[in-house]
């Protein structure tokens, strides 16, 4: 029992601690470059779920026209989620 407890265990430490391929890596270097580009940008950014970006864009859109006298065009169609949100609205 105790032998197949630490093969086990042995198996387990070589997937936990592998290197990295060179893709991985360039992956990886690739992720954090982008990051700190953006870095300095996120603390005038907006970070929204799905769920609360089509209320959110609503809200700026009506504290931006008070009078209703602008029109918005919507034209992201993939998959066509946010044209019926906005249909129903």
């Amino acid at each position: 029992m105790k032998k197949i407890l630490i093969k086990i265990l042995y198996i387990i430490r070589r997937i936990l601690t592998s290197p990295l391929s060179p893709y991985e890596m360039f992956q990886k270097e690739e992720k954090k470059k982008c990051y700190e580009t953006f870095k300095p940008h996120f603390k005038k950014s907006i970070f929204l779920d799905y769920k609360n970006y089509h209320k959110f864009i609503i809200e700026r859109a009506k504290e931006n026209d008070e009078f209703n006298k602008k029109f918005y065009l919507e034209f992201g169609v993939l998959k066509r989620n946010s044209i019926n949100f906005f249909q129903n609205t």
